[in-house]
Protein backbone atom coordinates (compact mmCIF):
# COMPACT_ATOMS: atom_id res chain seq x y z
CA UNK A 1 0.00 0.00 0.00
CA UNK A 2 1.81 3.34 -0.91
CA UNK A 3 -0.76 5.96 -0.09
CA UNK A 4 -3.65 6.84 2.57
CA UNK A 5 -6.58 5.82 1.00
CA UNK A 6 -10.11 5.46 2.54
CA UNK A 7 -11.37 2.24 4.92
CA UNK A 8 -14.95 1.69 5.54
CA UNK A 9 -15.34 -0.04 9.14
CA UNK A 10 -18.71 -1.97 8.80
CA UNK A 11 -17.96 -3.64 11.79
CA UNK A 12 -15.25 -3.45 14.18
CA UNK A 13 -14.70 -6.88 14.70
CA UNK A 14 -15.36 -8.76 12.20
CA UNK A 15 -16.12 -13.25 12.23
CA UNK A 16 -12.74 -13.54 10.62
CA UNK A 17 -10.90 -11.62 12.69
CA UNK A 18 -8.52 -13.11 15.28
CA UNK A 19 -5.90 -11.68 18.02
CA UNK A 20 -2.31 -11.96 17.62
CA UNK A 21 0.47 -13.18 19.88
CA UNK A 22 0.83 -9.01 21.07
CA UNK A 23 -2.90 -9.26 22.37
CA UNK A 24 -2.34 -12.86 24.25
CA UNK A 25 0.56 -11.42 26.11
CA UNK A 26 -1.25 -7.85 26.93
CA UNK A 27 -3.45 -10.40 28.57
CA UNK A 28 -1.09 -11.97 30.54
CA UNK A 29 0.66 -8.46 31.60
CA UNK A 30 -3.13 -6.95 32.83
CA UNK A 31 -3.45 -10.58 34.87
CA UNK A 32 -0.19 -10.46 36.34
CA UNK A 33 -0.88 -6.75 37.17
CA UNK A 34 -4.32 -7.73 38.75
CA UNK A 35 -3.21 -10.76 40.19
CA UNK A 36 -0.24 -8.97 41.56
CA UNK A 37 2.08 -12.04 39.97
CA UNK A 38 5.64 -11.92 38.74
CA UNK A 39 5.33 -11.14 34.90
CA UNK A 40 7.95 -13.52 33.07
CA UNK A 41 5.85 -16.38 35.17
CA UNK A 42 2.76 -15.31 33.23
CA UNK A 43 4.21 -14.38 30.10
CA UNK A 44 6.01 -17.69 30.30
CA UNK A 45 2.31 -19.18 31.23
CA UNK A 46 0.33 -17.62 28.47
CA UNK A 47 3.00 -18.77 25.93
CA UNK A 48 3.04 -21.95 26.38
CA UNK A 49 -0.76 -22.23 26.94
CA UNK A 50 -1.54 -20.19 23.23
CA UNK A 51 2.00 -21.79 21.81
CA UNK A 52 0.12 -24.29 19.10
CA UNK A 53 -2.52 -21.38 18.63
CA UNK A 54 -2.95 -20.67 14.49
CA UNK A 55 -5.68 -18.63 13.22
CA UNK A 56 -7.39 -20.10 10.48
CA UNK A 57 -6.78 -17.08 7.88
CA UNK A 58 -4.41 -16.71 4.83
CA UNK A 59 -1.78 -15.77 4.98
CA UNK A 60 -0.50 -16.03 8.46
CA UNK A 61 2.82 -17.08 10.28
CA UNK A 62 3.74 -20.43 10.42
CA UNK A 63 3.42 -20.15 14.31
CA UNK A 64 1.57 -17.52 16.82
CA UNK A 65 5.05 -16.64 18.12
CA UNK A 66 8.23 -15.60 16.84
CA UNK A 67 11.24 -18.17 16.28
CA UNK A 68 12.83 -16.46 19.49
CA UNK A 69 10.42 -15.89 21.18
CA UNK A 70 9.16 -19.53 21.64
CA UNK A 71 13.26 -20.57 21.85
CA UNK A 72 12.99 -18.07 25.41
CA UNK A 73 9.56 -19.58 26.22
CA UNK A 74 11.52 -23.36 26.08
CA UNK A 75 14.55 -22.28 28.43
CA UNK A 76 15.00 -20.17 31.43
CA UNK A 77 17.19 -17.98 30.33
CA UNK A 78 16.58 -14.32 30.35
CA UNK A 79 15.82 -13.33 26.37
CA UNK A 80 18.03 -10.66 24.64
CA UNK A 81 15.41 -9.39 21.84
CA UNK A 82 15.15 -6.09 20.38
CA UNK A 83 12.08 -6.91 18.74
CA UNK A 84 9.02 -4.74 19.25
CA UNK A 85 6.48 -7.22 20.84
CA UNK A 86 8.21 -5.06 23.86
CA UNK A 87 5.74 -2.05 23.06
CA UNK A 88 3.24 -3.71 21.89
CA UNK A 89 2.13 -5.95 25.78
CA UNK A 90 2.95 -2.53 27.98
CA UNK A 91 -0.36 -0.97 27.78
CA UNK A 92 -1.57 -2.21 30.84
CA UNK A 93 1.34 -0.91 32.75
CA UNK A 94 0.10 2.57 31.23
CA UNK A 95 -3.27 1.85 32.13
CA UNK A 96 -2.86 0.15 35.70
CA UNK A 97 -0.24 2.48 37.53
CA UNK A 98 -0.75 5.92 38.95
CA UNK A 99 3.08 7.58 39.05
CA UNK A 100 5.27 7.79 36.36
CA UNK A 101 7.70 6.15 37.80
CA UNK A 102 6.28 3.13 38.85
CA UNK A 103 5.22 3.00 35.13
CA UNK A 104 8.71 3.29 34.31
CA UNK A 105 9.55 0.72 36.60
CA UNK A 106 6.87 -1.74 36.09
CA UNK A 107 7.73 -1.43 32.35
CA UNK A 108 11.16 -2.69 32.74
CA UNK A 109 10.13 -5.25 35.23
CA UNK A 110 7.86 -6.44 32.04
CA UNK A 111 10.33 -6.31 29.82
CA UNK A 112 13.11 -7.95 30.99
CA UNK A 113 12.27 -11.15 30.86
CA UNK A 114 12.18 -11.97 27.32
CA UNK A 115 13.92 -8.31 25.88
CA UNK A 116 16.55 -7.74 28.13
CA UNK A 117 18.38 -5.11 25.94
CA UNK A 118 18.52 -1.13 27.07
CA UNK A 119 16.87 -0.39 23.38
CA UNK A 120 13.87 -2.39 24.50
CA UNK A 121 13.24 -1.10 27.65
CA UNK A 122 13.45 2.25 26.79
CA UNK A 123 11.28 1.68 23.83
CA UNK A 124 8.29 -0.04 26.61
CA UNK A 125 9.26 2.51 29.34
CA UNK A 126 8.02 5.41 26.23
CA UNK A 127 5.19 3.91 25.11
CA UNK A 128 3.57 3.21 28.84
CA UNK A 129 4.79 6.84 29.50
CA UNK A 130 2.75 8.02 26.80
CA UNK A 131 -0.31 5.66 27.80
CA UNK A 132 -0.17 6.98 31.42
CA UNK A 133 -0.18 10.70 30.48
CA UNK A 134 -2.43 10.46 27.89
CA UNK A 135 -4.83 8.52 30.40
CA UNK A 136 -3.92 11.86 33.08
CA UNK A 137 -5.21 14.42 30.32
CA UNK A 138 -1.80 15.61 29.06
CA UNK A 139 -2.10 16.82 25.93
CA UNK A 140 0.10 15.61 23.02
CA UNK A 141 2.46 18.93 22.88
CA UNK A 142 2.69 18.47 26.75
CA UNK A 143 3.91 14.54 26.31
CA UNK A 144 6.64 15.13 23.45
CA UNK A 145 8.14 17.72 25.70
CA UNK A 146 7.91 15.81 29.13
CA UNK A 147 9.34 12.81 27.78
CA UNK A 148 11.94 14.80 25.07
CA UNK A 149 10.05 12.67 21.97
CA UNK A 150 12.23 12.77 18.38
CA UNK A 151 8.85 12.38 16.13
CA UNK A 152 10.02 11.31 13.03
CA UNK A 153 8.98 9.05 9.84
CA UNK A 154 11.72 6.58 8.58
CA UNK A 155 10.34 4.59 5.57
CA UNK A 156 11.39 0.98 5.26
CA UNK A 157 12.60 -0.86 2.18
CA UNK A 158 12.17 -4.42 4.10
CA UNK A 159 10.33 -5.49 6.92
CA UNK A 160 11.56 -4.13 10.33
CA UNK A 161 10.87 -5.22 13.54
CA UNK A 162 12.91 -3.67 15.88
CA UNK A 163 11.92 -0.91 18.74
CA UNK A 164 14.37 1.84 18.31
CA UNK A 165 13.58 1.52 14.37
CA UNK A 166 9.62 1.05 14.68
CA UNK A 167 8.97 3.50 17.68
CA UNK A 168 9.53 6.82 15.47
CA UNK A 169 6.97 5.59 12.95
CA UNK A 170 4.47 4.64 15.88
CA UNK A 171 4.93 8.25 17.49
CA UNK A 172 4.78 10.19 14.54
CA UNK A 173 1.27 8.17 13.82
CA UNK A 174 -0.13 8.80 16.89
CA UNK A 175 1.37 12.62 17.31
CA UNK A 176 0.67 13.91 13.63
CA UNK A 177 -3.07 12.89 13.66
CA UNK A 178 -5.74 13.84 15.14
CA UNK A 179 -8.13 10.90 15.85
CA UNK A 180 -7.84 7.59 16.30
CA UNK A 181 -8.49 6.53 12.23
CA UNK A 182 -6.46 9.00 11.40
CA UNK A 183 -3.41 7.28 13.05
CA UNK A 184 -4.64 4.08 11.93
CA UNK A 185 -4.99 5.44 8.45
CA UNK A 186 -1.07 6.55 8.65
CA UNK A 187 -0.13 3.31 9.90
CA UNK A 188 -1.25 1.24 7.45
CA UNK A 189 0.07 3.20 4.89
CA UNK A 190 3.18 2.51 6.00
Amino acid sequence: IKEVSPIVVDELIKDESFYSDDTILTVAVLDAILNDQDYCKYLKEYGKRFISYRPDVTPYFKTAFSPGFIKWLKSDEVGCSMGNGAMMRIAPVGFMFDDLEKVREESEKVTTPSHNTSESIKCSQTVASIIYLARKGYSKEEIIDLLDLDISFKSFDKFNYTCSDTIGNCLYAVFSTDSFESALREVISY
